[in-house]
């Protein structure tokens, strides 16, 4: 039987974890009479996952261990907030040595965590320690979850007798998620995958970085999980950003192929020219596949094969482009054929490179195909990338979508931009809607609920002509066709420092103004890079007020004519 005290326990154990039961809990905080909230064990986990958000992929180590430290304090506040932040706290771990050292034998001997017994008995695993391993639901090994700097190896010797103990159920036995990211292999390599795995509630996996070039990874991580969590394994993510990475171990023992039950698959590897590529039979043997992320420079030679791809059930598709030769084409074209895009819902297409992006209109040809295509998502990585608004509107026109936006650089000849959802950045070229252009809004997308735009708020004596003759034009500015918009998000890049001289008279014109174009608005939104907030705020007052005013005297003149 250990000495080692619970005490001893919480001191040899990294902090940053309860590793023992925290012991009676100190005096409860007055607090009001709120019952209702204290017995809530589902109200008040997510109180602290609001709180304290461990789940944040941005997050430091630093904001790391200090969220840690606080629901460790919180757990010790009362009886009712123990196990809700306790639960919490463990919800990810960066390590299973915090869950090792509640086996009362554990030791550590010259740097190394290993056992004082050649057997472990059921009197060391106290239900403690059962319940701490239920509590985990992702194992993440990476530098941002490495806050324990004095995190000492385990000996393989404590998961052998601990696997016969727990006679083939899971070490975790409610672990969802592992993330592999570590910038070292070793501590990675040391994962007791036979205790992990199967575990039927393991549903996603992730591994990005040097640990995908290693023999590990190709011969013992990934068909572990082939043969032994295939079943339950719904989302697979692969990443690398190191220049020249092949993928060879991966492609090459067509690893991939096995997860068949696979619903979300990630590949990232877009710093690599190698042309040692995945089969393109992959994909056929992936039947579930929902959603897809395919981000390799060497698509265009990945799916050369004799049996056409099949993709009857992918929902959702992010494409790379690049175009290192002119006359080469569209690379994401030749992946995005009619069997593949038949059933799409959203597409997302990265540009990798600066200038014209001049490739859309290789991906008509697969996109005709499809019926259900809602979001299309056109964006670049580079500085400098352009599109020619005319291409743009003609790549449009094979289908309708409910949502397009745009995240480029440049924008050429926009000035005809008001037939679709988009969403702009503030800095473009060509032309840029002044307060006049908002009248082509409902002419050309009636129906069009929700619009994001850069806008130059100028009232310059033309657009105070145009704005004025319509508010004063009896049968409105738009003859019997109303605009449906709802909500409308503007970036003003007018300079606030320059001179305006818009009156307050003005101020109500353009309120009329708005208010007439769009009767059903709701919301004027300002981007966060948006200039002349003061500006639009008044305008957005003026207008809910002139909106008001509008409909109650509508009311009053249908109660006059029902009487």
């Amino acid at each position: 039987m250990s000495n080692l005290t619970q005490d001893d326990a919480l001191v040899t154990a990294p902090s940053d974890y309860v590793t023992a039961d925290p012991g009676p809990p100190a005096c409860p905080l007055r607090l009001p009479p709120v019952k209702e909230v204290l017995s809530n064990y589902t109200l008040l986990t997510r109180i602290f996952s609001n709180i304290i958000p461990l789940d944040d992929r941005d997050a430091d180590q630093a904001t790391i261990a200090e969220e840690r430290k606080r629901l460790l304090a919180i757990a010790r506040v009362s009886t009712a907030f123990r196990d809700p932040a306790l639960d919490r706290l463990w919800k990810c771990l960066g390590s299973l040595v915090p869950l090792i050292l509640l086996i009362g034998c554990v030791r550590l001997v010259d740097g190394v965590y290993t056992i004082s017994d050649i057997h472990i008995h059921g009197d060391q695993l106290q239900p403690s320690f059962f319940k701490y391993a239920e509590r985990v639901r992702t194992l993440e090994i990476s530098e941002r979850m490495a806050i324990v700097s004095n995190d000492a190896p385990i000996d393989p010797n404590i998961y052998f007798l601990l696997s016969q103990h727990l006679g083939g159920t899971p070490l975790l036995p409610r672990l969802e998620s592992i993330v592999l990211s570590s910038p070292t292999i070793s501590s990675s390599t040391t994962l007791p995958l036979l205790m992990l795995l199967p575990c039927s509630s393991l549903s996603a996996v992730e591994v990005q970085g040097p640990i995908l070039e290693t023999a590990w990874c190709h011969r013992v991580f990934l068909p572990a999980l082939a043969s032994r969590a295939s079943s339950s394994l719904k989302h697979l993510a692969l990443k690398h950003d190191k220049e020249g990475f092949s993928g060879k171990g991966l492609w090459d023992r067509n690893i991939l192929e096995n997860f068949r039950e696979l619903q979300t698959l990630s590949l990232y590897s877009p710093k690599s020219h190698s042309s040692n590529v995945m089969p393109g039979g992959l994909f056929n043997r992936l039947t579930h596949l929902r959603n897809l992320t395919l981000y390799l420079r060497s698509l265009h030679t990945a799916f050369g094969t004799s049996k056409p791809l099949n993709l009857s059930s992918l929902q959702h598709l992010s494409l790379l482009e690049e175009v290192s030769n002119p006359w080469q084409g569209s690379r994401a074209s030749e992946f995005l054929v009619p069997s593949v895009a038949r059933s799409l819902v959203s597409l997302t297409i990265t540009f990798y490179q600066a200038g014209e992006w001049s490739t859309l209109g290789g991906l008509n040809k697969g996109l005709r195909a499809c019926k259900t295509l809602k979001r299309l998502t056109l964006q670049s990585r580079h500085q400098g990338t352009w599109i020619s608004g005319t291409k743009l509107l003609d790549f449009l026109a094979g289908f309708r979508i409910d949502d397009l936006v745009v995240n480029v650089e440049g924008l050429e000849a926009a000035d005809n931009f008001f037939d679709r959802l988009l969403v702009l950045p503030s800095k473009w070229t060509g032309h840029t809607p002044d307060l006049a252009s908002l009248t082509r809004i409902a002419p050309k997308a009636q129906k069009l609920q929700r619009l994001g735009i850069p806008i130059q708020s100028d009232l310059n004596p033309p657009v105070l002509k145009h704005v004025s003759s319509l508010i004063s034009s009896e049968s409105g500015p738009l003859g019997s066709q109303r605009s449906d918009l709802l909500h409308l998000e503007l970036c003003d890049i007018r300079d606030p420092e320059k001179p305006s001289h818009i009156s307050p008279h003005q101020y109500q014109i353009i309120a009329q103004y708005i208010d007439k174009l769009f009767p059903r608005l709701v919301s004027i939104n300002l981007h966060p890079n948006s200039k002349c907030k003061d500006f639009w705020l008044s305008i957005e007052q003026l207008r809910l007020m002139y909106k008001e005013m509008r409909l109650k005297l509508s009311s009053c003149l249908a109660r006059g004519t029902s009487h």
